[in-house]
């Protein structure tokens, strides 16, 4: 009960509860010394004169040492209370203030949404098939046409520098030859999440809002999204993507490094493997944040693909075991069916893609340098270790979105 009260004294209530005790606290102690003194005066000292003559002199001298007294007292309430109103005053007035702001922010923010929904449907594009009639393509529509176009159209090398810059080079040649209808498009967006950046609201609420248009957005806005970023187009919205997550619900497969892999898999098996680099990912993500840098072991498939991950503070090593004894039952779709399609070597080039993508290429470079990133093969009897290792050279904490 105590610490109750204790808590309650320091919040805003309890500051407001303390002044108003000790308001009435000195108002008791003024009206008693007034009585004391009266009653002193009167009753033991002589003062009570029964012809009812006043000595002025003496009363004269009681008063000022009364008034001297019990003025100051009531003096010190007034003040107490004078400060409490204008305390209130103060309070109500930042109270309207906020309200005042955030009913101006969102008026504003809402306008901004418009303005992407409006910018979104004057996408299009006339479509010539080689038989049947031309139609015409737009909004989101549009959006989907287009990264079907660029998927059918890029081949991986699996080496994510080559392909980086193959992207780059591709989506380059795309903007440009839709730039009258992108750029607005891009612009808004752009100007969307500037504007909740340079907000006054804490953090937090900075980022309810974010969440609130990112969940507008589809698969393929945000593969364009980003790759645009990629690009010299979108550099500047890097940092606000990477401040706001924009990208995260962006499945790790419908990233061009990942198209060899993802030819591999029908759409079962791509969302069960997906589901397992989707996992990795937020567990070393939550490992990096809470500094809980341990050892992690799970496992697929009934243990046939057994994979730990040993974190510090500078490195990542995840070791993934293929134990080929421990045979496949297709009948049990659980985490990790779809890795049986991938030979070894595809697996070693996919765990060296994928810290390389969360590592470097999914915040564009901005969170980590000096890194290395080296991976390897052991096979023994039936048990197969795949290897993948990142490092910062520097010395200085590994980061992640």
């Amino acid at each position: 009960m105590r610490d109750q009260i204790k808590d309650i004294l320091r919040s805003e209530n309890g500051h407001l509860r303390k002044r108003i005790i000790s308001s009435i606290f000195l108002s008791l102690i003024g009206v008693g010394a007034l009585i004391w003194f009266l009653t002193r005066l009167f009753c033991y000292d002589g003062h009570y004169n029964s012809d009812n003559k006043i000595n002025l002199s003496n009363a004269g001298l009681i008063g000022d040492f009364i008034g001297g007294l019990v003025g100051t007292i009531f003096s010190i309430i007034g003040i107490l209370l004078l400060y409490e109103t204008l305390a209130l005053q103060r309070k109500e007035f930042k109270e309207t203030r906020k309200v005042l702001m955030k009913e101006q922010f969102e008026n504003t923010y809402f306008a901004l949404i418009n303005f992407y929904q409006d910018a979104l449907g004057k996408i299009s594009e006339k479509i010539t098939p080689i038989i049947g009639e031309p139609y015409i393509i737009s909004d989101l529509e549009y959006f989907e046409y287009k990264r079907e176009f660029l998927y059918l159209n890029f081949t991986p090398t699996k080496s994510i520098l080559k392909d980086s810059k193959s992207i780059k080079t591709a989506y380059t040649n795309f903007y440009l030859q839709n730039k009258t209808s992108l750029s607005i498009y891009f612009r808004t967006l752009y100007r969307i999440y500037k504007f909740i950046d340079e907000s006054d609201f804490d953090s937090f609420t900075k980022m309810e809002y974010a969440k609130i248009f990112r969940a507008q957005l589809n698969q393929d806005e945000l593969f364009f999204i980003y790759y645009n970023a990629y690009s010299n187009f979108g550099e500047k919205s890097r940092g606000l993507i990477n401040k706001f997550n924009l990208t995260k619900h962006l499945p790790l497969f419908s990233k061009l490094e990942y198209k060899d892999f993802a030819d591999k898999l029908n759409e079962v098996e791509k969302n069960s493997v997906e589901k397992i680099f989707e996992d990795l990912k937020n567990r070393i993500k939550v490992k990096i944040q809470s500094k809980q840098f341990t050892y992690h072991y799970f496992d697929y498939l009934k243990k046939r693909f057994k994979m730990t991950i040993v974190l510090n503070e500078v490195e990542l090593k995840i070791t993934l075991t293929i134990n080929k004894d421990i045979p496949f039952d297709y009948t049990d779709l659980v985490d990790g069916y779809g890795l049986h399609n991938f030979t070894e070597e595809d697996i070693e080039t996919m765990l060296k893609i994928f810290l390389k993508d969360i590592f470097e290429y999914s915040n564009f470079k901005l969170l980590n340098t000096s890194l290395k990133h080296n991976t390897s093969i052991e096979s023994k009897e039936n048990v197969t270790k795949i290897i993948a290792t990142t490092v910062n050279m520097k010395g200085n904490p590994l980061q992640i979105i």
